[in-house]
């Protein structure tokens, strides 16, 4: 709902060739990229990130042009899934009892 700045859409982008000289900008949201197959190397205005399958990649609402307006903590930051668990998984990092 754009009127009361909730909700959510999912695109799924194909991508089989460097996108050299160009970038990708979304002014909507955050984007939460999970890569398939192959690694990406992602050039943000904070620097570069590699991401792999089996990680997940948050890149914030900010402006890749208007990097003066930056405010509080904006870093792109990606999470290894093998160190998380699965719900009711007791392999590692179990969720404990009460």
């Amino acid at each position: 709902d754009i009127k009361s700045n909730n909700g959510l859409a999912i695109h799924i982008f194909l991508c089989n060739t460097s996108m050299e000289n160009r970038c990708f900008y979304n002014s909507d949201g955050d984007f939460l990229i999970v890569p398939q197959k192959g690694n990406l190397l992602i050039y943000t205005e904070f620097g570069k990130m590699l991401v792999q399958p089996n990680e997940i990649c948050v890149i914030q609402d900010v402006s890749p042009f208007n990097v003066v307006a930056w405010h509080g903590n904006y870093t792109p930051y990606k999470y290894n899934l093998k160190n998380f668990m699965v719900i009711n998984s007791v392999a590692f990092d179990h969720a404990g009892t009460a």
